[in-house]
């Protein structure tokens, strides 16, 4: 599985790959923001995206947009600490797959992950 991580902060990169699933996976890359992202996905092809809403010159509602306009085939994590109710229905309107609360749902990524990684063997 190929894994994009559109995440500006480094504390929460280093964490994501500390996640036990992350082992499993060929990690991409790491973008900060929407142009880095849109590139990384264009020269690959990633299974998923973890996706942050808010990167350093952009937000990652343009990335999902731009993800699904374009029919790129992929599953979107999106990881935010932006919890509201109104910003999760977009996101899940928008085609995202999952979407969840940094502060209290981190660890579901690599439940979803694992799912993922058994269903593709």
């Amino acid at each position: 599985m190929k894994v994009i991580i559109a995440e500006d902060s480094k504390i929460i990169r280093e964490k994501i790959i500390q996640l036990p699933s992350m082992r499993l996976v060929k990690i991409l890359g790491f973008t900060e923001d929407y142009k880095e992202t849109i590139d990384l996905i264009n020269e690959n092809t990633p299974d998923v995206i973890i996706l942050d809403l808010i990167l350093s010159t952009s937000s990652g509602i343009e990335v999902l947009k731009y993800v699904r306009s374009n029919n790129i085939t992929c599953k979107i994590i999106v990881l935010t600490n932006h919890d509201i109710p109104v910003i999760r229905a977009t996101c899940l309107k928008l085609g995202a797959d999952y979407f969840f609360d940094k502060a209290h749902e981190f660890n579901k990524v690599d439940d979803i992950l694992k799912g993922w990684m058994t269903l593709k063997q």
